[in-house]
């Protein structure tokens, strides 16, 4: 798996080919500012390096779709797109979210056709640009290598993440944490992160994040009581998020209580069965003896479900040793009940069977 390249590593290699003071645009950020002109940085260094074509779309217009033959690679100059991908049945999944300074299309690069839509979600300006000539031109310039690898890698660590978030983190902190994300993505882009609008339905959110559309719903409403979260329309597209920090301390409390509770070191296991009073005050050998007995007593209540009764003689008419049925057997040993019991003397219960006596 790629990951991303270290903004120093990016230096040094662009160092030893181009030499200094001609890198890539570092990966590294101090805030949103940074994040702003690292984006800007990347787009004017495709811009003089390749002139892709730039390509403004509305609403729900198509970038590709899936099927669709590779030659280009696009980059996301403003705007909101949403990946989505198709199911065996024919059903749609939104596989991945856009913003500015996104690259689309990685998807076509091992088939050598798409295998995902790529949808707008408001209106967006794409630069696009041949995949090949972007392999060219990172022969004379490392510095778009290096970006391709960066973003690359960054791709390959967002789909780890999204994994990890489906299996590992409850519903609340997902939701939160989608919020989040879109507000930060907001901020790096230079727009306002305490107002969103939300361009996907419940359902989409729902299929993005691996829930049902009711436990997204749920979730908000949760947070809305919470304070976390405020709609500002009837339609609930719009978002407030009054304290960006707090709704973070929300999803750091959601994973803080789901490891408490899949920790095994605060489960108290549950006593032994079979164990006594005095155990603390016994040494091993008895525990065992009385281990060995308790299963012994066991045994005994289920010997004639166990074990075939064997045929007896009638007793014979001389015979003193006479019972009815549910007569209670008279007191005896344990290793005479115990007896008993296997050859099929004693019913369950601990009644005598007088069909079974034999003399």
């Amino acid at each position: 798996m790629l990951s991303a390249a270290s903004p120093s590593a990016i230096h040094a290699f662009t160092e030893t080919f181009e030499g200094p003071g001609t890198s890539a645009p570092s990966a590294q950020t101090d805030g949103p500012c940074s994040a702003h002109r690292r984006v800007a940085d990347v787009l004017k260094l495709l811009g003089e390096a390749l002139t892709p074509k730039r390509r403004v779309v509305r609403a729900g217009d198509l970038i590709y779709r899936a099927g669709q033959r590779f030659g280009h690679l696009q980059i996301l100059n403003a705007g909101f797109i949403k990946v989505v991908g198709h199911a065996g049945d024919g059903r749609e999944q939104v596989v991945g979210l856009k913003f500015r300074g996104d690259w689309l299309g990685f998807d076509g690069i091992a088939t050598g056709q798409h295998v995902c839509d790529a949808v707008a979600m408001d209106t967006s300006e794409i630069w696009s640009f041949s995949y090949h000539a972007l392999l060219a031109a990172c022969t004379s310039k490392p510095a778009l290598l290096a970006l391709l690898l960066e973003a690359m890698g960054r791709e390959s660590a967002h789909d780890r993440d999204a994994l990890m978030s489906i299996c590992c983190k409850p519903a609340d902190a997902r939701v939160a944490e989608f919020l989040c994300c879109l507000a930060q993505s907001l901020d790096s882009c230079g727009m306002r992160s305490d107002q969103i609008t939300l361009r996907l339905t419940r359902a989409e959110i729902g299929d993005y994040l691996g829930m049902r559309l009711e436990t997204v719903s749920r979730v908000m409403s949760k947070l809305v009581r919470a304070q976390l979260i405020r709609f500002t329309e009837k339609r609930r597209q719009d978002v407030h998020i009054p304290d960006l920090a707090g709704l973070e301390t929300f999803v750091q409390a959601c994973l803080a209580r789901t490891s408490a509770s899949r920790d095994p070191g605060l489960i108290t296991p549950a006593p032994a069965t079979d164990a006594l009073p005095s155990a603390a005050n016994e040494s091993p050998e008895k525990l065992d003896l009385k281990r060995s007995a308790s299963l012994a007593n066991a045994s005994c209540a289920n010997a004639t479900s166990l074990v075939a009764p064997r045929p007896t003689p009638l007793p014979s008419a001389s015979s003193n040793a006479r019972c009815e049925i549910g007569t209670p057997v008279r007191p005896a040993t344990r290793r005479t009940l115990h007896r008993e019991c296997l050859l099929g003397l004693v019913g369950p219960g601990g009644a005598m069977d007088s069909r079974r006596v034999s003399t």
